[in-house]
């Protein structure tokens, strides 16, 4: 019975293997099992695939997010200062309305320099005891800032190497979302030429078995006749 115990195993493996598709299958409608459509349903509807292009994602959202911050970055500023401030001496002015406006564009580098380019304008109005008004009195100042760490990250030391850490890690994730899909593919392919191969099995034993109740059919007749 080695023969039978064989075959017997073989289309245990075979029912098996069906049964990973069974659910989908179910709710297809005229679904044509051929390579190329059990590879793109298994792509679709795989768990670890689409944890692996989520971890994917992330690592790129991660390494955009650190780009971002080597970009321009605007800025602006308001401050309005109301006093009801009396001067003690007669000539010294009190300015009781004071406008501050700034504006400005800051840029770090990843060589661990940050530039900041400003211009503050300072408008205020006022009198003093003496009697003189003071209106509109405008003040801009002109300022660029360059700033560098001289300790944790001179010549942005520490800024490359974290910089080149997330590419690595971005590098890393999408090296093995390709490996992950291509071993889904060769996995699914095998499965798929598994099934056509039992198929040709059991047309090539259903023939066989088929010959052998022709024999035995005839075997009986030549008893019979004997």
């Amino acid at each position: 019975m080695p023969i039978l115990r064989c075959y017997v195993l073989r289309t245990l493996r075979f029912s098996a293997c069906l049964l990973l598709f069974s659910s989908t299958l179910t709710h297809a409608k005229d679904f044509v099992l051929t390579e190329s459509n059990l590879v793109k349903m298994a792509s679709k509807s795989n768990p670890s695939l689409d944890e692996i292009q989520a971890m994917f994602l992330e690592s790129r959202v991660n390494l955009e997010e650190f780009r971002d911050k080597f970009g321009f970055e605007f800025y602006t500023g308001y401050n309005n200062i109301q006093t009801k401030e009396r001067s003690i001496i007669s000539f010294q002015p009190v300015f009781n309305s004071i406008n501050q406006y700034k504006l400005g564009v800051r840029k770090s580098t990843q060589y661990g320099l940050v530039l900041d380019l400003h211009s503050t304008v300072d408008s205020r109005s006022g009198n003093s005891e003496a009697g003189t008004d003071y209106k509109d009195i405008h003040t801009t100042t002109q300022e660029f800032i360059a700033q560098l760490d001289l300790w944790k990250n001179l010549f942005g030391r520490l800024t490359k190497k974290q910089l080149r850490n997330l590419k690595d890690i971005a590098k890393k994730d999408q090296i093995q979302r390709e490996i992950s899909v291509k071993s889904l593919e060769i996995n699914i392919r095998k499965l798929y030429w598994s099934i056509v191969a039992n198929e040709e099995k059991i047309k090539v034993t259903q023939k066989l078995l088929d010959t052998a109740l022709l024999q035995v059919k005839d075997v009986k007749k030549r008893l019979a006749n004997s």
